[in-house]
């Protein structure tokens, strides 16, 4: 979708299936989906700023706090 011109929309789904996969629980494809919305979201410094927040609170199994600081 972003490479469509769509990237909002492609947010939004990404925002959606990274919900979905947090309530769920662990999944295969989980760091990926981290990965990508630190990526795609790099110009919005408010919601680095959110995914930031979310792994320096609460239990932080994966690691996702070391792979922000990558």
């Amino acid at each position: 979708m972003t490479d469509a011109d769509k990237k909002p929309e492609a947010l939004k789904v990404l925002d959606k299936l990274w919900d979905l996969t947090k309530k769920k629980g662990e999944c295969k494809f989980q760091e990926t989906l981290f990965r990508n919305r630190m990526h795609l979201y790099r110009d919005n410094n408010a919601v680095l700023g959110n995914i930031k927040k979310e792994t320096e609170t609460g239990p932080d199994p994966s690691a996702y706090k070391q792979l922000y600081v990558i």
